[in-house]
């Protein structure tokens, strides 16, 4: 095997394939890559046996063949290098060369057999909107920062219907709190909630929504499908691809609740609606954060006719109250509410005005906008 290739083109594979492997396993060939040199091409594959990405990167290969190579190595070699090109060469009795016409480094490789197989995936794809996808995932990503239940490990993906139009969802929960988005897909597949763990979702959003902003050609996995991702799932993984480049998620079998009847039971029916400006409810429950300790996480939230007066206390630190305006004309509500999920929630909203929907003391409250199409936000009451 002997291939030439541009220097900041292979970086690129290089440090995507960085992010997927496993530089503190316990193998030393998950903090590896494979390559592959065929064609017109080198295809550059690492995984964590969790994650798997595959990418292919115009070369020229001189001959063909497999290698791999320690990621580190081959890493630290091409950021100190100033060359336009780097050679890569196979040798015997498993060494290797690297060299980028000035310096030049031998260096041993681990077996090819040693890889883990690739799994060969066949399923039905569909595309989404780039920019959608990453709106999904960023929105998403809110659940880690809420909190540490196993729940909230997981995001799940799924198909629905309403009416004609198909839907992308995205769902995360730990039972108190719970995040929706739902967006359209362009072709309408079956896909009934498949688990994806949270930590390779990060993997995912870094590798191939990096801010990557070269257009799509047709090269194959995305054909000339502009300013979209590939998604597709099977029994086993989650895929997506991107351009030549893909990522394939091991699934998770933990068991998720019945999200859809919570959803449901807080949407239906009368409830007390409210109007309030989004960032002035984001600086008032900021500010109850403040008195947040182990032993005190609550705010208390007071709604009467055009306000809503909200405090916070904390034995050990002091009293925090603030008062707002809100659009509401009905009885008088007491609560208790985690201020934290708030922020979180109304953070990653864009509508200046929000809308909440609470039908009782123990009951969830319903945060939308108008601006946030496909957005649900539910967080449950504390107990006072």
């Amino acid at each position: 095997m002997q291939i030439k290739i541009n220097r900041k083109e292979f970086s690129k594979a290089i440090s995507k394939a960085k992010i997927a492997s496993d530089r503190k396993s316990h193998l030393p060939i998950l903090s590896s890559a494979l390559l592959v040199a065929e064609g017109k091409g080198l295809k550059v594959s690492t995984t964590d046996l969790e994650v798997l990405f595959n990418g292919i990167y115009p070369a020229q290969i001189i001959s063909p063949g497999t290698v791999t190579v320690p990621i580190n190595v081959i890493s630290n070699f091409i950021r100190e290098s100033k060359s336009r090109e780097i050679s890569l060469a196979k040798k015997e009795s498993n060494w290797a060369n690297i060299s980028d016409g000035i310096s030049s480094l031998d260096f041993a490789y681990l077996p090819v057999d040693d890889f883990p197989i690739i799994p060969e995936v066949k399923e039905e794809q569909f595309s989404i909107n780039l920019s959608d996808f990453r709106e999904m995932i960023n929105i998403i990503s809110v659940g880690q920062r809420l909190s540490d239940n196993y729940l909230s490990e997981v995001v799940c993906f799924q198909v629905i219907k309403k009416g004609k139009q198909t839907f992308f969802r995205a769902v995360s929960t730990d039972g108190h709190y719970l995040v929706l988005i739902d967006k359209k897909m362009k072709i309408g597949i079956n896909i009934d909630r498949i688990l994806v763990p949270r930590k390779s979702l990060e993997k995912l959003s870094r590798i191939l929504l990096g801010g990557n902003n070269q257009k799509a050609h047709d090269i194959g996995l995305l054909g000339k499908v502009e300013n979209n991702i590939l998604l597709s799932a099977d029994q086993t993984y989650f895929i997506a691809r991107k351009q030549k480049e893909s990522i394939l998620i091991r699934l998770s079998e933990v068991s998720f609740p019945n999200y859809e009847e919570s959803i449901e039971e807080s949407i239906k029916g009368s409830g007390n609606h409210m109007t309030i400006n989004r960032k002035d409810l984001l600086e008032v429950m900021r500010k109850m954060t403040t008195m947040r300790s182990e032993y005190y996480s609550g705010a208390s939230v007071n709604i009467e006719s055009g306000s809503m007066k909200i405090a916070s206390v904390n034995p050990d630190i002091g009293e925090i109250t603030q008062e707002i305006k809100i659009e509401y004309g009905k009885e008088p509500i007491q609560l208790s509410f985690n201020p934290k999920y708030f922020v979180d929630l109304l953070h990653i909203m864009k509508s200046d005005k929000i809308s909440l929907d609470i039908k009782g003391k123990e009951l969830p409250c319903v945060i939308t906008g108008e601006q946030d199409k496909g957005f649900l936000g539910v967080i449950m009451p504390m107990r006072i």
